[in-house]
């Protein structure tokens, strides 16, 4: 039995994750949403001998968020958990047109933070997966294009159900170790 944890598990596209996992009898769901996100002791029980980790935070500072989280996966020596980390798309300079990120007032502040995040995870030396996401939006799973990194990408709509599939697909499937891929609806 894998032990699955979600960070950020009171957002939509992570409840829905959460959802699809339940019940199956070869994961063991641990959500997280409570506690200071910013500190490894509010993780450290969380992180431990986790399988697979999901960050579903969002938003600015999602940095220290991570930083705090690898820092707690250091103390509890957990160095084979794979990371399955939800970005933006844009962080590479991939965009073929003009992104707007919902909510984010200094487009290049938020951009640096996602990039660091990414390195954090990158520098823990474990398996990732990054998905670079434009804007999520409520609507039912569609058909989806996904590019691999160093392609250029449009800026675009997932909705959090198509986004909620991707990431089980990863979990079960672990098709885009090591890759960060851009993700938009058809």
């Amino acid at each position: 039995m894998k032990t699955i944890l979600i960070l950020g598990a009171a957002q939509p596209v992570a409840k829905l994750v959460a959802a699809q996992l339940q019940g199956q009898d070869q994961y063991n769901l641990r959500l997280w949403s409570t506690g200071d996100p910013h500190k490894a002791a509010a993780y450290m029980d969380a992180v431990k001998n986790a399988d697979i980790i999901y960050s579903d935070f969002t938003g600015m500072d999602v940095d220290w968020n991570i930083e705090a989280v690898t820092e707690a996966m250091r103390q509890q020596e957990n160095n084979s958990a794979r990371f399955i980390f939800r970005s933006v798309s844009g962080i590479d300079g991939e965009l073929t047109n003009s992104a707007q990120y919902t909510g984010i007032q200094d487009k290049e502040k938020f951009l640096d933070q996602q990039r660091y995040a990414i390195k954090m995870i990158d520098e823990a030396e474990i398996p990732y997966t990054i998905l670079r996401v434009g804007n999520v939006i409520d609507g039912p799973k569609t058909d989806f294009t996904i590019y691999n990194e160093g392609n250029q990408i449009p800026f675009g709509n997932v909705s959090c159900e198509t986004l909620a599939t991707i990431v089980v697909d990863e979990i079960s499937n672990a098709a885009h170790v090591n890759q960060s891929i851009g993700i938009i609806e058809k």
